[in-house]
């Protein structure tokens, strides 16, 4: 699961660049639900960060922009 945040961090900051023709744009990442542990009133009065249930990371959604290029079209274009 480490190497797939990894590559989402990378897919992001790609995502970022207005000249990036390599990758689709990344929209939005969706997590489970339960991912976000359960804190109790004096720790998130305390401390604003939000505890992860790494075990519950079982899945991720990725919503990107749908891409209707071919090789052809990507080669053209980046000979621009």
């Amino acid at each position: 699961m480490r190497l797939i945040l990894r590559e989402i961090v990378i897919l992001r900051k790609l995502s970022q660049d207005n000249s990036n023709i390599f990758t689709s744009k990344l929209k939005q990442i969706i997590l489970p639900e339960d991912l976000y542990a359960k804190k109790d009133v004096a720790e998130t009065e305390n401390n604003s960060e939000s505890l992860l249930n790494l075990k519950a990371l079982n899945h991720i959604f990725i919503v990107m922009d749908l891409e209707t290029a071919n090789l052809g079209t990507f080669i053209r274009k980046s000979v621009r």
